[in-house]
């Protein structure tokens, strides 16, 4: 099944996709039935990567439905560098706050190289083939969705020559790691929200900043012993994001802790990273 689609926006400082003021009301279009599409900027080797993504910022505008993710791999004026992305990544967490960065870094011209400053990876590797992107998958080994630059893939470009309805020509394709479910928005206002962290849900958003009553504020997850539960906070002056993971013990509760103090968090993100179906997990919110 697709549901919809990545476009590119910008490239270097000057290029804007002619393609995309009609893309974006069409991908608008696809949002409104709970598909997350995506805005990416392709990095260029000239021009720092915090003025690439200042410039893409300024073309593309108001992104709060959109995904947004950096390309980087050769360009047809070279190769940009990681510390491109980084700059780029930073400017973006800046320009577009609590809102996750990813990027499109493939292996094949990444190597060994960090990648965990992007928020979540695009991995690409090709199978072999044309036609419907269903049966393509079906080639996929499991090795492709293996981890490489201290990330696991998040989605996975397996193809240049999908055959979709609707679009003249062969098409990329990408697989997403979980499934159709919308993302879960949660309010923290009230003390005692419980909130289910299920298998399969790309996650539970928190907004936390604006109703914070009080620094005893904390979010506590719990659950079965086994579920293992990231929780990913951004920071209101715009600074990266903290990972922090909690392997559940037998429904004990365990406070969600950061570097900085509440009232400088703006959202947390929750996520199951176990793959036991039988356990049950959940969050709530404590004054």
């Amino acid at each position: 099944m697709c549901a919809g689609g990545a476009e590119k926006v910008t490239e270097g400082t000057g290029y804007l996709n002619p393609a995309w003021p009609a893309a974006r009301k069409g991908l608008l279009a696809v949002a409104a039935h709970g598909f997350v599409p995506a805005a990416y900027m392709f990095l260029d080797p000239s021009g720092s990567g915090q003025a690439q993504a200042q410039w893409f910022a300024r073309e593309a505008g108001d992104l709060s439905r959109f995904g947004i993710a950096v390309d980087l791999e050769r360009s047809s004026g070279g190769s940009p560098t990681r510390q491109q992305a980084v700059d780029a990544v930073a400017e973006l967490r800046h320009l577009y706050p609590a809102h996750p960065i990813g990027g499109y870094a493939p292996h094949w011209y990444t190597g060994g190289e960090d990648l965990s400053f992007f928020d979540w990876l695009w991995a690409s590797e090709y199978v072999s083939g044309s036609g419907d992107p269903g049966v393509l998958y079906r080639g996929v080994p499991a090795s492709w969705w293996a981890p490489y630059g201290g990330k696991s893939p998040l989605m996975l470009q397996f193809t240049s020559s999908a055959t979709i309805a609707g679009i003249g020509g062969a098409a990329d394709c990408s697989a997403f790691l979980g499934t159709a479910a919308p993302t879960q928005e949660a309010a923290v206002a009230d003390p005692g929200i419980l909130v289910p962290l299920n298998l399969g849900q790309p996650h539970v958003n928190l907004p936390v900043a604006e109703s914070l009553p009080s620094s005893d504020f904390r979010i506590v997850v719990t659950g079965d012993t086994g579920c293992v539960v990231t929780a990913t906070a951004w920071f209101t002056d715009g600074s990266a994001a903290q990972v922090a993971t909690y392997g559940l013990n037998n429904g004990k509760a365990a406070s969600v802790v950061f570097r900085k103090p509440w009232p400088e968090v703006s959202t947390v993100r929750l996520q199951r990273q176990d793959t036991k179906t039988a356990l049950s997990a959940s969050a709530f919110v404590r004054f």
